[in-house]
């Protein structure tokens, strides 16, 4: 596993590479860019036809993920990317190198990441049929899995103690930046991290048979349990073994979440010290009624969207009882507040309007056009139009906000055969009517459209016009293959990396950055961050709403093609990966990786993939590395060979 990157490391000599120092330190950002889009007023007219290829921004955001992928590669797409996570176990021997790492860092941090498996589990869940349509059902239960695993191996138990990893890597220590002050990519991690301290595990613990160990993160264990529940109804027909463990994992772990009730706020690890500092907690009872509905789902024999309504289960009036505790306090969509996609689960699995008229009230009226029927606060709009909740990810916040509005709109279109003049007045109220459902879509589609470029710009990288050329993210900047300042002080690389104006040397295809300002300005420059970073959960709702758009617009007649890696720019073309890697070769039928053709009618998710989960013909040890094998000492001890000093540098 782990003679790829040694030799990628020991052989980088006589390789070409794109830039060869240290640019000037800049004392100011640059200047703030307004777009040139016009600004909105009135009612937003929603186009008849889609104004941008959704089925080519989806194929790009799932994308987005392998540049984010950990542990040894399935199958490789990017040229810069391979193997990674070399020494990745906790403390009791799991293995805890999959998964995905969170945004330019390569940190695991626990209720982000299960929120984003959950979050991606639901978009096909809901949409499975336009994932198929359009050939993306295969790589979205690809990333279903790769999530399903990483979430099983965080838990283990010897029969007396349980425990769960909560955070993976250490983002500081308190004498400075540890996975934060890494510049490099993740391949080397192991290499040149500040101070040469490793990744390490935080647990979550408790006691079984009674004892006094008590540790709980029961929003950690909820959030694991909703993605590890909601893996199983997905992946039961193409491998029902994995499925089955997924689910008694996901119950193992929602009664974890309930026995030891708490949040990880207020433990002294230092891992989940870090992690208070960026995604704090505040309350589990949401992940408690998410993981609840996520098992009354998974407890049906074939659960759908359209067949749901009516079923039951042990789970659900537990789930409905959770959903008591957290109704009415949905001021945003995202891994700190999940109670609006327990509005939107229940309303589908019971018709009951009143979870309707909770998510009416506390969230879709303070984002729509028009005055709320409620009291809520209404989210102002920049000129353009973005529903801005917050700087920091405001593209985030709104996207999320569409893919439940799009969820809700389907949901409501299935019920309304069934009201009738006894319960109209109550589903008028609740906005289950066909013009609420109009407005959901239209707000859903503007804030699309919105972040696609009718402002002026894109701000999805590699699509469309003026596009991000500079986001927060350090494997695309810093490569495996293309790394000029590689055996230098991470000072040195960091430095570079903040105040260079050079565009990222390979394309971070489908990310989507924190977004602009509320005045509609962004700055295009990796040390402004909070405009440009991008991070697993900014693309997880974004994928579901892309997929509710094109659901909407294909109802209308509407037709998308396949989109394909056939045009793309993966990084193949750079002088070091014809001498360094090799690329992964595709099956000639494969019309997702190449440039071959799909079938006319696309109906399923195998159509034009190869391999399992859209896998190659063979795997990463076999066209991925190169065709020498070095052990993890003599890896480790290699480096020396390539005249670099300093293995482990503090800052």
């Amino acid at each position: 596993m782990f003679s790829a990157t040694v030799l990628v490391i020991t052989g980088f000599a006589g390789l070409a590479v794109g830039q060869t120092g240290l640019e000037a330190p800049r004392s100011t950002n640059d200047p703030a860019v307004t777009p040139s889009g016009p600004v909105v007023s009135g009612t937003y007219p929603v186009p008849e036809a889609p104004r941008y290829d959704y089925s080519q921004v989806l194929h790009l955001s799932y994308l987005f993920y392998h540049s984010q992928i950990s542990g040894p590669l399935k199958h490789r797409r990017l040229a810069w990317r391979d193997d990674s996570c070399f020494q990745c176990k906790g403390d009791f021997g799991e293995d805890l190198s999959g998964g995905w790492y969170e945004a330019a860092n390569t940190m695991k941090w626990g209720l982000p990441m299960g929120w984003t498996g959950q979050q991606l589990n639901w978009n096909v869940w809901q949409f499975k049929e336009t994932m198929a349509s359009i050939n993306q059902l295969e790589e979205s239960l690809f990333w279903v899995r790769q999530g399903a695993e990483y979430f099983m191996n965080s838990y283990s138990t010897d029969g007396t103690v349980e425990r769960l990893v909560g955070v993976f890597g250490l983002s500081e220590v308190p004498q400075g930046d540890v996975d934060f002050g890494y510049f490099g990519p993740p391949e080397e991690y192991e290499i040149w991290v500040p101070f040469g301290i490793q990744k390490k595990a935080a647990y979550c613990i408790g006691s079984l048979n009674n004892g006094t160990a008590n540790k709980g993160c029961s929003d950690i264990a909820g959030v694991y349990s909703a993605a590890l529940s909601s893996a199983s109804v997905l992946l039961r027909d193409s491998d029902s073994a994995f499925a089955s463990k997924c689910l008694t994992i996901a119950k193992t772990l929602y009664n974890f979440a309930d026995k030891y009730r708490s949040t990880y706020d207020s433990h002294e690890d230092q891992g989940f010290k870090n992690m208070h500092k960026w995604y704090p907690s505040g309350k589990y009872t949401d992940e408690l009624a998410l993981a609840s509905v996520w098992l009354h789902i998974a407890s049906q024999v074939n659960p759908t969207p359209k067949n749901i309504l009516g079923t039951t289960s042990e789970w659900l009036p537990i789930a409905v009882a959770n959903y008591n505790a957290v109704k009415g306090n949905y001021a945003e969509v995202s891994w700190a507040e999940v109670g609006s996609a327990v509005s939107a689960l229940l309303y589908q699995i019971t018709g009951d309007v009143s979870y309707a008229q909770d998510l009416r009230d506390s969230l879709f009226d303070a984002y729509l056009d028009g005055t709320p029927a409620s009291s809520v606060k209404k989210i102002p709009r920049t000129p353009r139009g973005l529903a801005y909740y917050m700087l920091w990810g405001s593209l985030r916040y709104a996207s999320n906000v569409a893919m439940v509005g799009f969820t809700m709109a389907e949901a409501i279109d299935r019920q309304l055969p069934s009201i009738t003049a006894a319960n109209k007045v109550a589903a008028d109220r609740a906005g289950v009517s066909a013009s609420y459902a109009a407005e959901l879509r239209r707000f859903g589609i503007q804030q699309i459209n919105y972040v696609l470029g009718d402002n002026g710009r894109s701000w999805v990288v590699g699509f469309g016009e003026k596009y991000p050329k500079l986001p927060y993210h350090k494997s695309s900047y810093n490569s495996l293959i293309d790394y000029p300042l590689r055996g230098r002080p991470q000072g040195d690389v960091g430095q570079d990396f903040l105040l260079s104006r050079t565009p990222n040397r390979f394309i971070l295809y489908g990310a989507i950055g924190g977004g602009p300002n509320l005045d509609d300005s962004y700055y295009d420059d990796r040390e402004a961050y909070q405009y440009t970073e991008v991070t697993q959960d900014y693309n997880a709702g974004w994928t579901g709403a892309l997929a509710g758009a094109i659901s909407y617009y294909k109802g209308k007649g509407s037709t998308f093609k396949p989109f394909s890696d056939c045009s793309l720019d993966l990084g193949w073309k750079h002088p070091n990966a014809s001498e360094a890697t090799r690329r992964q070769k595709w099956k000639s039928d494969d019309c997702y990786h190449t440039c071959a053709p799909c079938p006319v009618n696309l109906t399923s998710g195998g159509n034009g993939q190869s391999g399992s989960g859209g896998g190659a013909s063979g795997n990463s040890t076999t066209s991925g590395q190169l065709p020498v094998t070095i052990g993890v000492s003599s890896w480790l001890g290699s480096i020396a060979l390539a005249g670099f000093a300093a293995i482990f540098v503090t800052l």
